[in-house]
């Protein structure tokens, strides 16, 4: 587990307080939290995703409509 999704806030306090109670658990996070940043999250990744939204030609149509759109481009990694 590399982080902790919640939906509500009383939820959040919850893990909030479950990880600042317990040491071991928190570092073993931060740990995988780090591990899967720097792993994942690398310019080559990040240009790799630019590319394919490029060659997919799915903005193109994007150039016809709304000029103040903002242009979305997200992917799993």
């Amino acid at each position: 587990i590399h982080l902790m999704a919640f939906k509500t806030v009383k939820e959040a306090i919850a893990i909030i307080r479950e990880y600042l109670a317990d040491d071991e658990k928190r570092e073993k996070i931060a740990e995988a939290g780090k591990y899967y940043v720097q792993s994942y999250h690398t310019y080559e990744n990040r240009l790799d995703v630019m590319l394919e939204f490029a060659r997919s030609k799915e903005w193109i149509p994007l150039l016809e409509g709304d000029k103040n759109e903002k242009i979305s481009c997200c992917a799993e990694v």
